[in-house]
């Protein structure tokens, strides 16, 4: 996506295993004290919440967290002035410390990754379908019934190389804004516990997300 995209509300990037056996479970829980002392220079700020999920932040009202859980982690920037080098570094930083810290604790034979954006269209509109069709290069044509729908809800499954994406389209609220949200998720299928491969999936994810928004607002460029 071009930086500082201007519908951008969030990105995020999740990886997550299986806890096949007790005593992965319990090495599991070992996972963020030794994840937290590799990164705590960077993020030093450690919360825990009340799905005993670790939130590790670089100051408290910073817009990037790293939430980490028994079975996952995520990371996640609300910075409308996101750009893709700078987050995907960010990635390639805690990636790098966490895996060690994973193959130390776990016998993992695959992983599972996925990239998400949540885009959200504040504009005001007296038509949901020729507003799709402006700004979202949707084209909406119900044949069933002669009569203009009061909102739109839609979900689009698509297979790809590396696994599928996940288009979702509605009115809604995702922190605090107001309007119609685009979520795109670009899903693994199982992949190698291996840092390089990770990052190359990561690449092709982000190429794919790009270009899907490129085409949604085509139409307005």
């Amino acid at each position: 996506m071009p930086k500082n995209p201007p519908h951008l509300i969030e990105v995020e990037f999740t990886i997550w295993w299986h806890l096949y056996t007790k005593k992965e479970r319990d090495n599991a829980q070992l996972i963020h004290g030794d994840l937290f002392t590799q990164l705590k220079e960077k993020y030093p700020i450690r919360n825990v919440s009340n799905q005993n999920v670790f939130v590790f932040k670089e100051s408290d009202d910073s817009v990037k967290e790293i939430e980490l859980s028994k079975e996952s982690l995520t990371f996640s920037n609300s910075n409308n002035m996101y750009d893709w080098l700078g987050f995907e570094s960010d990635i390639n930083y805690i990636l790098n410390h966490l895996f060690p810290i994973l193959e130390l604790y776990l016998n993992l034979d695959h992983i599972h990754l996925e990239l998400s954006y949540v885009d959200c269209f504040e504009e005001n509109y007296d038509s949901i379908v020729k507003f799709y069709s402006d700004n979202l290069n949707l084209t909406i044509d119900s044949k069933f019934i002669k009569k203009e729908p009061r909102n739109i809800n839609a979900t689009f499954e698509y297979e790809l190389e590396i696994g599928s994406l996940e288009v979702e389209v509605g009115e809604g609220i995702y922190l605090e804004h107001e309007g119609i949200l685009l979520v795109s998720k670009v899903i693994s299928k199982k992949e190698k516990f291996e840092l390089e491969h990770t990052n190359k999936w990561l690449s092709k994810a982000h190429e794919i997300s790009s270009q899907l928004y490129k085409n949604v607002i085509e139409q307005k460029s």
